[in-house]
């Protein structure tokens, strides 16, 4: 039969729910249980030898916990395995797991001065037995939350006395008291527990999990934002980012300007985000990475994003900035605004991103026009661009053009079929940005334009 071992080891490199990563195939992940095949009719004893010999351990250090669905979904472990005579298919039948694959976890401990084990006894029927309570600790700095260790605790322990075993797990100063504890009880409900009750009053059992943290100052807290902005501070709202999480893939806009210095491996990337995030936290994320591999700051108001064509790779359509609009609505393109993007060959799990010249609110208020320069009557262009605000008034700007001879200037816009029409001074710019301008020099003048240059004046 196969047998799921999961190990203090892998409790400790667990960033996740429950102890482990039992659903994990990767062979090589850490979290990862091991799975491994043993005869029905093993006894418990010889099943604890081998384990021992497989992970490099003392058999009589170690004690196989069966580890149970609950009925939250959670899978924890509810008890140890004894007597040592049974066998693992006995185990299985006598915990009634449900499984296809028995799951066991491994208790570890040490030796007294002696030199015997030292075991918590966690059997038996007395209501006031100690349980073992599973530590994880979350650390907003690392943004980091993994196992830290266990403890034993009784029942009519109060809830401020997790924070001995905690102090002493974590090495930190005897005087610590700042410490925030949370149970998690299942992927979606992670609760602040009260320090003054008792753990029997707060339905705390063999197998729960409790998370804790520092609870920072005010300074400290400006500090971790200081090095990163995106930074969760508190463990509640890093589980929702767990349960959500997602992999999202980024890559310059092609055919488009970069207002960052990037190398070609850089300029690809992928990130971890929650379906959550809202698009002002999108580009708070994407800004600070490429802040942290450009080692340039980059404003988050100046990113702007593209979905992707799954199929050609091609830029889909711009991303809008809408109070509703979350990761989730513009990667699936349902709610919040963004039903025109629900393409079905829209790419659900990447987006093209543009460092932009200025900020997203101050390209919404302008828009780009088109501008000619006829040098030499309708036989040379010289094109270029410039962005003018829409609310811009003709009379408020002018082109100014340094020539080796003075000239006369005219502004007016090119219709289809070459209609033509000239601008009244009053009229708004967002009139005409959509149309083609042209700036014409007087024939009589044949010098190059020297420079080009829009400006406004009060």
């Amino acid at each position: 039969m196969n047998v799921q071992v999961a190990t203090e080891a892998n409790f400790r490199c667990h960033q996740g729910f429950d102890l482990a990563a039992w659903d994990s195939n990767d062979e090589e992940d850490p979290a990862a249980p091991r799975i491994m095949r043993f005869l029905k009719t093993t006894t418990i004893a010889d099943f604890t030898q081998q384990l021992a010999t497989t992970f490099n351990l003392d058999a009589d250090l170690i004690r196989p916990w069966l580890v149970v669905n609950r009925q939250n979904g959670t899978k924890r472990p509810d008890t140890p395995i004894e007597p040592f005579t049974m066998s693992l298919e006995e185990a299985a039948a006598k915990g009634v797991t449900r499984q296809q694959v028995l799951k066991v976890w491994i208790e570890e401990t040490t030796r007294d001065a002696s030199g015997k084990p030292v075991w918590e006894s966690s059997t038996g029927s007395n209501a006031k037995r100690p349980f073992i309570v599973f530590l994880k600790y979350f650390d907003p700095e690392s943004q980091e939350l993994k196992g830290a260790g266990h403890a034993y605790m009784k029942p009519d322990d109060k809830v401020s006395e997790l924070t001995l075993p905690i102090l002493k797990i974590m090495n930190w100063d005897a005087n610590t008291k700042n410490i925030r504890l949370y149970e998690e009880i299942k992927p979606n409900f992670v609760e602040t527990m009260k320090p003054k009750q008792t753990l029997q009053a707060s339905e705390i059992q063999d197998g729960d999990i409790v998370c804790f943290q520092k609870d920072f100052s005010g300074d400290e807290v400006a500090a971790i934002q200081q090095k990163s902005p995106s930074a969760y501070l508190e463990a509640p709202m890093f589980y929702d980012y767990l349960l959500n999480r997602i992999l999202v893939h980024f890559g310059p806009k092609p055919s488009v300007t970069q207002h960052i210095n990037l190398t070609e491996e850089d300029d690809r990337f992928s990130l971890f985000l929650s379906k959550k995030d809202t698009y002002d936290n999108l580009t708070i994320k994407v800004a600070e990475h490429l802040s942290k591999v450009s080692k340039t700051t980059v404003d988050s108001s100046h990113m702007r994003f593209t979905t992707v064509n799954s199929q050609t790779n091609k830029p889909r359509t711009l991303v809008k900035k809408t109070p509703t609009a979350t990761l989730a609505t513009i990667l699936q393109g349902v709610g919040g605004g963004y039903g025109g993007y629900g393409y079905s060959n829209q790419a659900a799990d990447a987006l093209y991103y543009e460092v932009l010249e200025m900020s997203i609110s101050d390209l919404e208020q302008r828009k780009t026009v088109k501008i000619i320069w006829l040098s030499d009557g309708i036989q040379k262009e010289v094109g270029f661009s410039v962005c003018l605000f829409l609310d811009l008034r003709l009379h408020n700007f002018r082109i100014l053009t340094r020539f080796s001879c003075q000239s006369k200037a005219r502004l007016g816009t090119f219709y289809q079929l070459f209609k033509r029409r000239r601008h009244y001074p009053m009229r708004p710019s967002s009139r005409f940005v959509s149309s083609r301008s042209i700036l014409e020099e007087s024939p009589n003048c044949s010098a190059k334009p020297i420079l080009l240059l829009i400006s406004t004046t009060t």
